[in-house]
């Protein structure tokens, strides 16, 4: 065989033995959040949900406070599923709950989030993210509770191309709070504030540095507060295109055939 189709051949081989898998990209679409204080007591309110894209990942986020005793049930109308239901701090204070959902709009929409016991403070937050594996979207999830002046969202495995959500539900002990709902790309924050009951939802969602260990965060109103704090990653979905193995075997076997060609016609001329 020639030198130059040898030199092809070896430099196909590297290019086929290096090839990694292709992943999509995670981005995050849209966020929403909104809060609700009411002299009248509740046990219902709306979760709102931001705009994006069809077949989007979804992931909604409810708090509101409790004595001991109150305890989220299922989200509605729309079906979820639960990430994460638990307490803030030994028990009481505040009780944060966590679902998620593939979207089959891109419209918004909105769902009302259910709990037990009767209440003046509730807080939500919502995310959307393209490129999420649809069939295990969540790598890992982990929460922490404490009673401090900051709430630590505790460290998880993530893979490359990863993105990292971490969310936190806070009942402060004094009533300083303004309340209100505000949100950015990839943050938001509700706060609720009616007679002594104070109540903080907040969450971010930021890329994975690489794979491995997120590390801890922490989120401070710098109030000792009743607090619970949970870690998401979030997993890329594989795409769907040739990877470059793929390219690379039909590279291959093309210019074997190239070669193979050359070498008859060769064969029959000395013939």
């Amino acid at each position: 065989m020639p030198r130059h189709i040898k030199t092809v051949t070896i430099a196909v081989f590297l290019m086929l033995i290096s090839a990694v898998s292709s992943k999509a990209v995670i981005a995050v679409q849209n966020v929403f959040a909104n809060a609700n204080s009411n002299p009248t007591p509740f046990t219902q309110s709306i979760v709102g949900t931001p705009t994006g894209s069809k077949s989007d990942f979804e992931i909604i986020t409810c708090g509101t406070v409790s004595r001991g005793g109150n305890s989220f049930l299922a989200p509605g109308p729309d079906i979820f599923d639960p990430l994460d239901l638990g307490s803030c701090g030994n028990g009481s204070g505040c009780i944060q709950g966590i679902w998620s959902r593939f979207v089959d709009t891109p419209g918004a929409s909105e769902n009302f989030c259910n709990w037990t016991d009767q209440v003046n403070v509730f807080g939500a937050g919502s995310i959307r993210w393209s490129g999420v594996d649809r069939e295990n979207p969540v790598t890992a999830i982990a929460c922490n509770t404490g009673e401090s002046e900051f709430a630590t969202a505790p460290s998880v495995d993530a893979e490359e191309g990863s993105y990292v959500v971490r969310i936190y539900t806070l009942a402060p002990v004094l009533d300083l709070l303004v309340g209100g709902a505000s949100f950015i790309s990839g943050e938001f924050t509700a706060i609720a504030v009616f007679q002594g009951q104070e109540l903080v939802v907040h969450g971010r969602t930021d890329p994975a540095e690489g794979a491995g260990p997120t590390g801890t965060a922490d989120y401070s109103i710098e109030r000792f507060s009743s607090w619970r704090a949970c870690t998401i990653a979030l997993r890329p979905e594989a795409r769907n295109i040739p990877t470059l193995s793929e390219w690379g075997l039909g590279i291959f076997v093309a210019l074997f055939g190239i070669a193979a060609v050359w070498a008859l016609r060769r064969r029959s001329i000395r013939a």
